[in-house]
């Protein structure tokens, strides 16, 4: 019986910035059927929001050196 796996924004954000090592095991658990992971729509639409934000930042802090 696997496990289901309720993966919501933080996740996504953690696995789409690389920044987590859980977070990628959790999908390398999911490659070797060991796991099911779902994520519900609206944590997709939040992570995007969230991730474009977290992206200028860094670019600006960069680009720029500094802080949004």
């Amino acid at each position: 019986m696997k496990v289901l796996v309720i993966a919501e924004t933080n996740w996504i954000e953690d696995i789409a910035l690389a920044q987590d090592l859980r977070s990628a095991y959790l999908l390398e658990l999911r490659d070797k059927r060991e796991i099911d992971i779902a994520i519900p729509a609206y944590s997709l639409h939040e992570a995007g929001g969230s991730l474009d934000k977290k992206i200028t930042k860094r670019i600006g802090e960069r680009v720029y050196g500094v802080a949004g």
